[in-house]
């Protein structure tokens, strides 16, 4: 198997869909599972479309989370990064219909929602060399709901910054994943902002930027962010505008990452051309 060029970290589960309509939770007689967990359905469709993926993770030693890591492998997913706890269960989320075919979460049967094997994702544990890599870091937002696993989004974060991998995150919103929902809106709105800048490049043909700072060996995080930023805009065709503390070769010069940066001060010189204004911005 390739090494995987997108990583996807959150949650997989069984979404357990009620088979009778328009009933309430205690009145449900019977459920049919469906595999599920936005990341691991990211990992799984770009599987499939031949994309090298692999999904970050934690499941149950139990019958559930074994059927999930199978289904995985079975389409392709690189399992590399699947944790296995020896004894939280594998997250299943319970969903009752409408007599319409509306769905609603009605909770996880008889655990709290900190309970379940997602929530207890290892830092410690992540696959470090498949960062190295990898293109893209994509992350959802409910498991920022629990310190575990907001510890290992953090050092995903990290590591990620450190190699370069442009971050994609999908926001979901889930009342009930959150044991104190106060806590959820600083928390997404802080991992929103180490988002790439790929939805910029596709929608504007020009961006102005003011002030760019100069950067040293303390700000390696925000010369990643940079870095990606420019990369973006590059293969866009973005007209970039900008004012900035230095010339683009006095940036970052010292720190994680500056020979590197060489590739970004050259388009930034490029991007300053005749030829590169020319050209068509490519949405």
């Amino acid at each position: 198997m390739n090494q995987p060029r997108v990583l996807c970290l959150g949650e997989v589960l069984y979404d357990f869909l009620a088979d009778q309509p328009g009933l309430p939770l205690d009145a449900v007689k019977s459920w049919t599972p469906y595999p599920g967990g936005a990341p691991a359905n990211v990992a799984c469709g770009l599987a499939k479309l031949g994309t090298p993926t692999g999904f970050i993770g934690c499941v149950g030693q139990d019958d559930l989370g074994t059927a999930l890591v199978e289904l995985m492998q079975t389409i392709g997913v690189d399992g590399t990064g699947i944790q296995r706890h020896p004894t939280a269960p594998t997250r299943a989320v319970y969903v009752v219909r409408s007599l319409t075919g509306d769905r609603t979460f009605a909770g996880f049967g008889k655990y709290d929602t900190a309970a379940f094997a997602d929530t207890h994702l290892q830092a410690d544990q992540l696959p470090i060399a498949q960062f190295e890599t990898a293109d893209f870091l994509v992350l959802g937002t409910l498991e920022l709901a629990y310190p575990d696993s907001r510890a290992a989004i953090d050092r995903a974060l990290q590591v990620a910054n450190q190699h370069f991998v442009k971050i994609l995150v999908d926001v979901n919103w889930r009342p009930v994943f959150w044991q104190d929902e106060a806590s959820a809106l600083p928390l997404i709105h802080a991992l929103i902002r180490h988002a790439d800048f790929l939805c910029i490049g596709d929608h504007f043909h020009t961006v102005i930027v003011a002030e760019i700072p100069k950067m040293g060996p303390d700000s390696q995080d925000k010369a990643a962010r940079f870095v990606t930023m420019i990369d973006t805009f590059y293969e866009k065709k973005v007209k970039f505008i900008c004012s900035a503390a230095a010339p683009p070769d006095k940036l970052y010069v010292e720190g994680d990452g500056a020979f590197e940066f060489q590739r970004t001060v050259s388009r930034l010189m490029e991007m300053q051309s005749p030829e590169y204004l020319a050209l068509d911005h490519i949405a």
